[in-house]
């Protein structure tokens, strides 16, 4: 079993142990879709500086790669955004927003874990 089976395996064990009653993991909406992910709440309120400006964060959400690419997709690069050949989803960035329980947030940081397969959105306030 590889390092990166074993990480997927246990991050999917965790969506469905936090699913709801009728087995939907938690929701963030980007781009007007639904995306499951892993909240991880706390570090809300937490006052950090990024790119020398003080933004205070309201969430981290761990989010699958897979849900935005599938396994043909090609990375196009334009104006920042990464957009998808297959269908035209796009990898949230840094600066856009999304809306995570009911209340819109701005995308603080984004990055990949070790083994490409998972990205972290740091969540603050969407006027920041």
């Amino acid at each position: 079993m590889t390092f990166q089976s074993m990480i997927q395996g246990a991050v999917n064990e965790l969506m469905a142990d936090l699913a709801d009653s009728d087995g939907t993991p938690p929701q963030f909406i980007w781009k007007s879709v639904s995306v499951s992910c892993i909240p991880q709440l706390s570090e809300s309120g937490a006052l950090v500086v990024i790119g020398g400006i003080e933004a205070t964060l309201s969430a981290v959400l761990t989010v699958r790669v897979a849900d935005f690419l599938s396994a043909d997709s090609t990375l196009i690069t334009a104006d920042n955004t990464f957009t998808t050949v297959d269908a035209g989803v796009t990898v949230p960035i840094v600066g856009k927003t999304v809306t995570f329980q009911s209340k819109i947030h701005r995308i603080l940081s984004v990055s990949k874990d070790a083994t490409n397969s998972y990205l972290k959105l740091v969540l603050g306030s969407s006027n920041q």
